[in-house]
């Protein structure tokens, strides 16, 4: 069978499946088509698999959900509200990543739904996230193509300019779905403490000991040196140093190692004498 026969006789289920034209399509047509997606390798959940089961009262046309490990999500389209159907891209501005795995998605799904690639004005760029980029700052783009289409949504909550920044700089797509959910729920002024937090976290799982070395002036590199040695012979562990500089303390170094706080500041030894000269 032909390329050219495959797109007349048969519609696109999910990526790499396909069925009849004319076939009528049921909830669990669709259901073993995705899990053939899966590579028959997904757990169907949720309603679609209460159907399987024999529930009735569950629609159609329902999502189908997969509990499935996949490092590489189908490709998808995102588009402006104003375009409803595949037809309604003709003579409109779509990005997407040239000769990617979008851009062949993008063909198929032209074809099938009846309109000429020439028809559309693809722009293209070097990847997927680029293409979102383009997308949030090109208002002219009807619509984007990318393996994770929900990067270009993102961008539209609150805080968008903390995900444009992520998505810029080409973070984790994780770490960019987190900085999204932090500011559409409004916590985005948490971040540092939840860094603090993490970083907490990663150190108790590798066995570390964080410490906080706080002096009057920078510390020289002999001098940070000389501290990393004196505290990794205190603790017994090669410590994660962060270092502060506080004028206030006027000298000495202040060391905190969780709760409990090592002060030979100048501060505090000049208050201890106050306080004794007091008392005199």
């Amino acid at each position: 069978m032909t390329r050219h026969e495959l797109a007349r006789w048969y519609r696109s289920l999910y990526p790499n499946v396909r069925a009849p034209r004319w076939q009528a399509l049921t909830l669990h047509d669709r259901t073993v088509g995705a899990w053939l997606w899966s590579k028959r390798e997904g757990i169907v959940t949720g309603a679609a698999a209460s159907a399987i089961h024999g529930a009735e009262w569950v629609d159609d046309d329902i999502p189908i959900e997969l509990i499935f490990s996949c490092t590489r999500p189908p490709d998808g389209i995102v588009a402006r509200e104003s375009i409803k159907t595949v037809g309604d891209l003709r003579g409109k501005k779509v990005v997407l990543a040239q000769n990617s795995p979008s851009h062949y998605f993008l063909l198929n799904m032209l074809v099938s739904g009846g309109v000429q690639p020439s028809e559309v004005n693809m722009v293209f760029t070097e990847d997927a996230f680029q293409a979102a980029a383009a997308f949030n700052a090109q208002k002219d783009a009807s619509a984007a193509v990318s393996w994770a289409p929900d990067i270009y949504t993102l961008a539209e909550a609150k805080g968008k300019g903390l995900v444009a920044i992520a998505v810029k700089a080409k973070f984790n797509m994780t770490t960019v779905k987190f900085l999204g959910l932090l500011a559409t729920n409004g916590r985005a002024s948490s971040l540092p403490s939840i860094i603090t937090s993490f970083e907490a976290l990663s150190a108790k799982a590798r066995g570390a000991v964080s410490a906080e070395v706080t002096t009057a002036v920078a510390l020289s590199a002999a001098q940070a040196k000389g501290v990393a040695a004196a505290l990794r012979q205190a603790l017994g562990k090669d410590p994660e140093i962060e270092t502060r500089v506080d004028p206030s303390i006027l000298g000495g170094i202040k060391v905190q190692v969780g709760s409990r706080l090592f002060d030979a500041s100048l501060k505090s030894k000049l208050d201890s004498l106050k306080f004794a000269l007091k008392r005199a």
